[in-house]
């Protein structure tokens, strides 16, 4: 290996048997919702799996399309919307409230403490304060998940894995929450149609 070569800080590919090579993206971070990474697992599958792959697109973006209408329907399991984040510093040292911070003032007023260097899961809700912590004892009315918070969640996600085929996020909202519209794809397959390692970030190699 050459030291002189950076490193990319995210890149997502396929070996030859089918096994996903994956760094820095959204499905490696503890703080993406299961609902997302697990979206972004199977997009990423059905790609390294691809033959033909207009055809591949078509189904991923009905799958994108089917996934989101659910969410916004309501019929996801609020457990896969959960984002976990660690507390910082002692919620009185918050000049101004984060959302972890938020979730965690909501817990302390239900009497469970939490404290710096603990994991805070929530939920992103519609209106104030935008977040409802998962630990409260009362149960989140469905009605409030913020599901345009995580249809755009989504779709950043879904993008990151589709740009190398020249699809942007803004194609991508158009064609899941509206029609599908043929892509017109880049040279960016293998020879037998298969993913090949995409690399991103500022150290990525081009």
């Amino acid at each position: 290996m050459d030291v002189r070569i950076p490193v990319p800080n995210r890149y997502f590919g396929a070996f030859e048997d089918g096994a996903l090579k994956v760094r820095g993206i959204e499905m490696r971070r503890h703080d993406t919702p299961r609902f997302i990474a697990d979206m972004q697992q199977y997009v990423l599958e059905q790609l390294a799996g691809a033959a033909d792959m207009d055809t591949c697109l078509a189904q991923v973006i009905a799958s994108i399309r089917g996934r989101l209408a659910a969410l916004r329907a309501r019929q996801i399991d609020p457990s896969t919307l959960l984002v976990s984040q660690i507390l910082s510093r002692p919620l009185e040292e918050y000049a101004v409230s984060s959302p972890t911070a938020s979730a965690a003032k909501q817990l302390h007023e239900a009497g469970k403490l939490r404290f710096p260097g603990q994991r805070i899961q929530f939920i992103w809700t519609i209106g104030e304060p935008g977040v409802f912590a998962w630990d409260l004892p009362e149960r989140l009315d469905p009605a409030r998940i913020d599901a345009a918070r995580y249809t755009e969640l989504s779709l950043r996600a879904m993008s990151t894995i589709l740009q190398p085929w020249g699809i942007q996020q803004e194609w991508l909202a158009e064609s899941v929450l509206h029609d599908w519209h043929q892509a017109c794809l880049p040279d960016c397959l293998g020879p037998e149609g298969k993913l090949i390692m995409a690399a991103q970030g500022k150290d990525a190699l081009t």
